[in-house]
């Protein structure tokens, strides 16, 4: 008998199904870790020491993670002797033990393939059993397709966020069909910071680009020639914009002013979950 219980299949398939319902295989081993980290510090600047990695990085990930799950991950804690601090939601420890429980069944599956027949190790990167996905796009939000309006050439595509909040992208037809975009399928929405236009919320624009969304400015980060602009969206999800520093003193955002988003439909890349 192997000493090894492994897992049966109805148990792999279970947990692989819920990272890949929920957008989870972009969660990666360091982010997981820092999960942890808050859940027993209570502080992202601890988490972020103990890792390490910079507190931007550790908030650029949190934002990331919150923006992909259907719930918040991590959420703030005002007051207190400390002045505050951040913990995980109850869905986030959910999340990290499923992380941790899918870790566990890989290292069983691997130990049994090892007695089994050793060569194979070799193959494992290319069988999918360890995955991930690395992109340039700053904004990346997980949702479910709500409608398809199908054209002669190319398809309307509407996202639904969460929080009230859709994204229409324009997608190719054969690409809708290789993606098997339809209503109710989960996808992943990716947008680059610079093509996000920001506004002044009371400033009435009227534009061509057709996903409006509202929010407030969370922070701005200033450099030489351009600034990175990050709006809290309601329901908790986040949104990054890049702008030049001319641009953002004419507009004279600041953070705490309501702002709104504009993004060209166009701008939207798809990306099939499962």
């Amino acid at each position: 008998m192997s000493p090894i219980d492994p897992p049966s299949p109805a148990d792999i398939a279970t947990q692989l199904a819920f990272f890949a319902r929920d957008g989870q295989t972009l969660l990666k081993p360091e982010r997981v870790a820092l999960l942890e980290h808050i859940q027993h510090s209570g502080s992202i600047s601890a988490a972020a020491r103990a890792i390490p990695m910079s507190y931007k990085a550790a908030w650029d990930a949190i934002d990331a993670m919150n923006n992909l799950a259907p719930q918040t991950l991590v959420e703030r804690v005002a007051g207190g002797q400390r002045g505050g601090g951040s913990r995980l939601t109850d869905y986030g420890a959910r999340i990290v033990a499923r992380y941790r429980a899918i870790e566990r069944m890989q290292r069983q599956l691997i130990d049994l393939i090892a007695m089994d027949d050793p060569q194979m190790l070799g193959d494992l990167p290319g069988l999918g059993l360890l995955f991930g996905l690395r992109t340039t796009a700053r904004n990346l939000f997980s949702g479910r397709v709500a409608r398809v309006a199908a054209g002669a050439v190319s398809s309307e595509v509407v996202i639904d966020i969460g929080a009230q909040d859709r994204l229409v992208a324009i997608v190719g037809r054969q690409d809708v069909e290789a993606l098997r975009l339809v209503p109710g399928a989960a996808v992943l929405a990716l947008v680059q910071a610079t093509q996000v236009m920001l506004a002044l919320a009371e400033a009435g624009l009227r534009t061509s680009a057709r996903n409006r969304l509202d929010g407030t400015v969370l922070c701005i980060g200033p450099g030489a020639v351009n600034a990175e602009v990050q709006i809290a969206l309601a329901g908790g999800k986040r949104l990054t914009a890049m702008m030049t520093m001319e641009s953002l003193q004419a507009l004279g955002l600041e953070p705490g002013q309501p702002c709104t988003a504009w993004i060209k439909a166009s701008s939207i890349v798809l990306a099939a979950i499962g």
